[in-house]
């Protein structure tokens, strides 16, 4: 775990191999406090978003909460380019999680599994209603991703522009993991890789990585 304090309110900050941004924002006598995610390649001193492919790789879950300086920073965001091309396979997303940018997860071509744990689909800073599809998520097909939200709000997903072209929604309730979510899928025994799509093999049956029978 590494972070390095820039001014009095806004820090860069790495936990467990995810780049964060701390921001707290002072209201008279009230702060605001919020985290994102970046590339790695981020740094305050240079505003311009990487767009070199981002080093994230295999299975991904974000932090709830940055604990800094024995503060809270919720986690919001997903910034620009953060995951752009990397070889993610899944990722985690916190409940909190309300808005990530264009470029987020673009031309993410191993993404198969979305678990997005906030009751109210994020949306994006795109001026545009319903947000754009490709300038969020490039040239992924929509229909190699199994989409994982909270019990009762698969609806709300499905009608929500953006998240509206992903075809395979699922409850959280639902999963039933053979593999934690947080293994990195090479380290997985018994894989194979078809198509791009990680795919387990258990007492003779092929499962994904969240546990699906396929």
């Amino acid at each position: 775990m590494m972070n390095v304090q820039l001014n009095a309110q806004t820090v860069l900050y790495e936990s467990d191999g995810i780049h964060y941004v701390l921001v707290a924002m002072s209201f008279g006598d009230k702060v605001s406090r919020s985290a994102y995610v970046v590339h790695p390649e981020t740094t305050l001193e240079n505003e311009n978003v990487p767009t070199t492919p981002s080093p994230y790789t295999g299975a991904i879950v974000i932090a709830d909460t940055i604990r800094y300086e024995g503060n809270a920073f919720p986690v919001k965001f997903l910034n620009d380019s953060a995951f752009h091309q990397s070889t993610i396979t899944s990722i985690d997303l916190p409940v909190c999680i309300t808005t990530f940018s264009p470029g987020a997860f673009l031309d993410c071509q191993m993404l198969q599994t979305i678990i997005c744990r906030a009751t109210t689909p994020p949306t994006t800073n795109i001026r545009t209603k319903p947000w754009n599809y490709e300038e969020v998520f490039g040239l992924l097909d929509p229909n190699q991703v199994s989409v994982y939200v909270p019990n009762g709000t698969v609806l709300d997903y499905q009608e929500t522009g953006g998240w509206d072209t992903f075809t395979h929604f699922y409850t959280i309730e639902s999963m039933q993991g053979i593999e934690t979510i947080s293994y990195d899928p090479s380290s997985l025994p018994n894989k194979i890789i078809e198509n791009n799509h990680v795919i387990i093999i258990r007492d003779g049956e092929r499962f994904d990585l969240i546990g699906k029978k396929l």
